[in-house]
């Protein structure tokens, strides 16, 4: 095998597929699994990167998707694009900047506000590419499903969707759905402690059905956060996805680095 075929076997064999059926829009799924693979050291800062045509065939998208996601990637510095000779990788971080995390029930409180929730749902369902690849787990494996309605001053304020394995916690939301104990306390009778967190955050326009669920007036995108939980060891636990309104809510975070010349990287 030629050194270019290796080559690119081997960019191949880094490709994750993307989740079709996601809320998420395509551009920005392909934003971020580029961005992986940018801060994963796939390429170094100045080497070439891909071109419009290799994306649109690794991933199996559209030309318009590959430029919308390109164009962030150059809006955020990770790519440097020269006319007439191309798309190069630029100044990379070492290493992504730590936040703080609360649940949304300290995020309301944080503001003012008194907080509750409505259950929505509890179910077992096959996962899809994008979530099984986040739970380290087969495409069709079933996970368990929890879906709450966040509530500030009993207006509705966020929807909240916890993803987990079926097969290594199963019936985990059974009581909660009973009303015998809460989140935190099914995840400590299951001994589930999520050490670290991968956040990326984005505006969506949701569904028609979501948008009155959440109460969200016409033509105002929601804020979305999804959160992939991993153990001390590193290994994944669950996914959260967080539908906001953008409209009575700003993410706030408390940056914490060594020093003032480590760059800042938003996720």
């Amino acid at each position: 095998m030629q050194p270019a075929e290796k080559e690119r076997g081997a960019a191949l064999s880094n490709v994750r597929a993307l989740d079709r059926k996601s809320a998420v829009p395509l551009y920005h799924q392909l934003f971020i699994e580029l961005r992986r693979r940018l801060l994963s050291g796939e390429w170094a800062p100045g080497d070439p990167f891909m071109g419009d045509a290799e994306v649109e065939e690794a991933y199996g998208v559209s030309r318009i998707t590959v430029r919308q996601a390109v164009a962030q990637l150059v809006d955020e510095n990770y790519v440097i694009r020269y006319r007439g000779r191309g798309s190069f990788v630029g100044n990379l971080p070492g290493r992504r900047a730590q936040t703080n995390h609360r649940s949304v029930a300290e995020e309301i409180e944080s503001i003012g506000g008194v907080a509750s929730h409505r259950l929505l749902l509890v179910d077992r369902q096959p996962v899809s590419d994008l979530t099984a690849q986040q739970l380290d787990i087969a495409v069709g494996d079933e996970a368990q499903i929890l879906a709450l309605l966040h509530c500030k001053d009993d207006l509705p304020f966020c929807l909240e969707t916890v993803i987990l394995s079926s097969a290594r916690y199963p019936l985990l939301f059974e009581r909660v759905a009973a009303g015998e104990e809460n989140l935190s306390q099914a995840y400590a009778r299951y001994g589930i402690e999520v050490a670290k967190c991968d956040q990326t955050v984005s505006a969506v326009m949701l569904s028609e059905e979501r948008q009155n669920e959440l109460g969200l007036p016409n033509g105002v995108p929601a804020l979305f956060v999804e959160r992939v939980g991993y153990s001390a060891d590193k290994k994944p636990l669950e996914v959260r996805r967080l539908h906001y309104r953008s409209d009575i809510y700003a993410l706030r975070q408390e940056i914490v680095w060594g020093s003032a010349s480590r760059r800042i990287v938003s996720v």
